[in-house]
């Protein structure tokens, strides 16, 4: 019985020394203009043809729009029998140079600020995705953070290579 104790106390205690935020960078060059880039990924109808977060990955995804589906303002809405339930919202937006967008996955239970960099080089573009997740208070939350953070970078190096493939 102590040893069980032990086995599930022991990582939520553990919990409580995890950061509330974590960051992920991942980067690709493309081989296209960033004008390009950018305008495909502004565009939130088109994340269904390069992002993770789609039918690709949860065939069972209903996605509902704002208002505004492109530039600052455009709003995604999700729900998903794999994925969940979530939103983004571009909140931020320099053409051509950068994309700032606010997400929250789980009912909010993991926040997410995502900053794409788009530079120019010889070959095209450099695209760098900063991806900033704040978790909830709790020890629990923290360490599912840890877990959350495998697959969110899984998911955007997906959506990077997807994007290189069809610019």
């Amino acid at each position: 019985m102590i040893i069980l104790a032990i086995l599930f106390i022991l990582p939520i205690l553990a919990g409580w020394f995890f950061r509330r935020k974590i960051v992920v960078v991942e980067s690709k060059t493309i081989n296209s203009p960033p004008d390009v880039l950018y305008k495909k990924v502004q565009d939130l109808t088109s994340w269904q043809e390069w992002s993770a977060w789609s039918t690709h990955n949860d065939p069972a995804l209903a996605v509902n729009f704002g208002d505004r589906q492109q530039g600052r303002g455009a709003v995604l809405e999700w729900k998903g029998s794999k994925m969940g339930k979530g939103k983004l919202e571009i909140t931020g937006a320099k053409p051509n140079k950068e994309l700032v967008i606010d997400s929250g996955f789980h009912t909010n239970r993991f926040k997410v600020q995502h900053q794409l960099l788009f530079s120019p080089n010889d070959t095209g573009c450099h695209l760098i995705w900063k991806a900033t997740v704040t978790t909830k208070y709790s020890s629990v939350a923290r360490l599912l953070g840890r877990l959350f953070m495998r697959n969110l970078r899984r998911d955007i190096q997906i959506g990077l290579q997807l994007l290189a493939q069809i610019a």
